[in-house]
This record gives structure tokens, C-alpha cells and sequence, in this order.
């Protein structure tokens, strides 16, 4: 569907690869000017608002301020939003995400949370839960995993500004999870996330 999307390819930071391949809108890219046609247009159109949320103990980038999603949950009921937790700590916002219906919410393998306990608070609330790697981990941590998530987001930049060199070599880790998941039946969504643009798109696709 890219005759709707083509004027938010400049923001288009995630890329969801399922049957049908989605994009996942990275909001923090959006300028402040027009944030709030950009949101309305991401909605009309069923597609998906990503929303980074960044804790200084992770990243000195400054995250999405958490406000605004209450005031997009309160406009738009039906809004799509897939959240993005890049914290040493990611419970502390999980629950504010679960009260906000947010329908995916995916946080670090890196962090230092019980990883299988967040996973089931977030499964039992019937929201969809993800895990986040970055470029310098082995995709090897997330194996014990792949059976309670819903997306597995593959980061192709390092946690912080947008606008950073694609790392290529970060797709290889998106064939070994797509082998697992044609090997083994799992159901898990993959989503490659950071300068996913114009100029990456076609490495992406293959």
C-alpha cells in the first residue's frame, strides 16, 4: 500500500515483517508542527503508531513523552499503538502501557527484568508482547522466548537518535528468526526497526 504511506516514508523507522508486510510509524521522528495530522492520518489509514519510550538508565536520548499516548488512547480508541520500552527496568512502564490498552508492547532482552514474568503480565492482560535486541547482542538470547511473544523487534541502529548508519549485517538475525519460525511453527511477527527508509527498503525485502 504505498501510494498512502509515500508522504510518511521519511518517518517510516519500522518495518513489520508478516505475510503482509506493515509499517509501524516511528512517531518520535514526527515533526512537532504537524504531530497531530500525522497521528490522525496513521489512524485513518489502520496503520500502526510506533512509540519509543527511553529511560536515561538505557539511553541518553531523550524517549516519547508517555503524556501524549494517554492523549492518543483518549482521541483514538482504536489506534494501533506498538510501544517500544528501551529501559534497564521496563516494569516500570508496562503497567502504564497495559492501563493504555497499547497493543503491542515490546521491551529489551538487554534489560534487567524477569523476562518471562513481564511476558506473561503482558500476555494475561490481552495485549500483545514483544521482544527488543540490540545490533551488539547474539540472537541467541532470545531462543528461550520465541514461544510467548507476539513480535520479536530486530534494531538496526543502536537505542537513541534517529537518523543513524543502518547497521545490514543486523538482517541476518531476521533470517535466522524467520528459519526458526518456518522450522518450528512459531507465530511470532518480526519488526526491523531504525532508518528503515527509502534507501533500505529493498535490503529489507529480500
Amino acid at each position: 500500500q504505498m501510494s498512502f504511506i509515500t508522504p510518511l516514508v521519511p518517518f517510516a523507522e519500522r518495518w513489520i515483517i508478516t505475510m503482509k508486510k506493515k509499517y509501524s510509524i516511528s512517531m518520535i521522528c514526527a515533526p512537532k508542527d504537524s504531530f497531530d495530522e500525522i497521528v490522525e492520518f496513521i489512524v485513518l489509514q489502520e496503520s500502526i503508531l510506533h512509540i519509543d519510550i527511553i529511560d536515561q538508565d538505557f539511553s541518553d536520548f531523550e524517549g516519547f513523552d508517555i503524556n501524549e499516548i494517554v492523549k492518543i488512547r483518549e482521541k483514538y480508541p482504536s489506534a494501533i499503538i506498538d510501544i517500544h520500552i528501551m529501559a534497564q527496568h521496563p516494569e516500570k512502564y508496562v503497567k502504564f502501557c497495559i492501563e493504555q490498552k497499547c497493543n503491542l508492547i515490546t521491551f529489551h532482552i538487554e534489560g534487567q527484568q524477569d523476562t518471562m514474568a513481564l511476558l506473561s503480565e503482558i500476555n494475561m492482560a490481552g495485549l500483545k508482547a514483544g521482544l527488543a535486541i540490540k545490533p551488539d547482542s547474539k540472537v541467541e538470547m532470545l531462543y528461550n522466548y520465541l514461544d510467548y511473544v507476539s513480535l520479536i523487534n530486530v534494531m538496526t541502529i543502536f537505542p537513541g537518535p534517529a537518523g543513524q548508519k543502518f547497521q545490514k549485517q543486523e538482517l541476518n538475525k531476521v533470517v535466522c528468526l524467520n528459519n526458526l519460525k518456518n522450522e518450528k511453527a512459531y507465530t511470532f511477527d518480526i519488526e526491523v526497526d531504525g532508518s528503515c527508509n527509502e534507501k533500505h527498503f529493498y535490503m529489507i525485502e529480500k
